[in-house]
């Protein structure tokens, strides 16, 4: 029963994504998990302030997913993250569908999207970008990964999987610096703002109050 229900669940969350793409609008809501963003408007290419820069696999974090403290990936180094055992898999030519990654994904604990049915389709298409994605980053040709820096560590913005496959294939990552402000984006402080008195999300709620206090951003939240 309970599987049945979060394959209804999953259906209707695709049937919403299609529907609220359409009509250009957003919803947010809490889930067991953690807040959920059906069709995210939040864009990071917004934020870009720095030149392209090369930065060890090892000094680059998993950054705010708006998940539970209990599921949450925030502050994992890459290196450890489902994101790089998912490369590995693949670059081993494993059981992509026995790995945490999948799971998470599986079970919506990966970040701010809602679940997903996982099916042989998807991960022939995944199998497909990752064979893209390892072309572009033996050439280093490909798009850099975006961060944005608290205190003195860096967290990956936009390009988890890039920084993962990097990380496995030439330990150094090329990124490109967003301003710290991309966390205090409009539709960002949605999300922060329903989880600021819940206690289930402390860590997100500590990594937002160190980043207001370097950046004075009080009268923004």
């Amino acid at each position: 029963m309970r599987n049945f229900c979060n394959y209804l669940e999953v259906k209707i969350n695709n049937l919403n994504n299609k529907i609220f793409r359409a009509l250009h609008i957003s919803k947010i809501y809490k889930s067991r998990v953690g807040v959920k963003a059906i069709n995210q408007l939040a864009n990071s290419n917004n934020y870009v302030t720095g030149k392209v820069i090369s930065i060890p696999a090892n000094q680059l974090y998993l950054g705010i997913d708006f998940l539970t403290d209990r599921n949450t990936l925030l502050d994992t180094c890459i290196i450890d993250s489902p994101h790089f055992g998912l490369m590995r898999t693949f670059e081993a030519n494993g059981n992509v569908e026995n790995t945490d990654y999948i799971r998470r994904f599986e079970q919506g604990r990966l970040d701010s999207r809602s679940s997903k049915i996982i099916s042989k389709k998807l991960i022939s298409k995944m199998s497909d970008k990752f064979h893209h994605m390892r072309g572009q980053i033996l050439t280093a040709s490909y798009f850099p990964v975006q961060v944005y820096q608290i205190g003195k560590r860096y967290y990956i913005a936009d390009g988890k999987h890039r920084a993962a496959l990097a990380a496995l294939l030439a330990n150094e990552v090329l990124c490109q610096e967003i301003g710290p402000g991309f966390i205090f984006d409009s539709f960002r402080l949605w999300q922060y703002h329903l989880i600021e008195n819940d206690n289930q999300y402390s860590k997100t709620v500590q990594l937002y109050n160190r980043a207001k206090g370097e950046l004075n951003c009080e009268e923004k939240i």
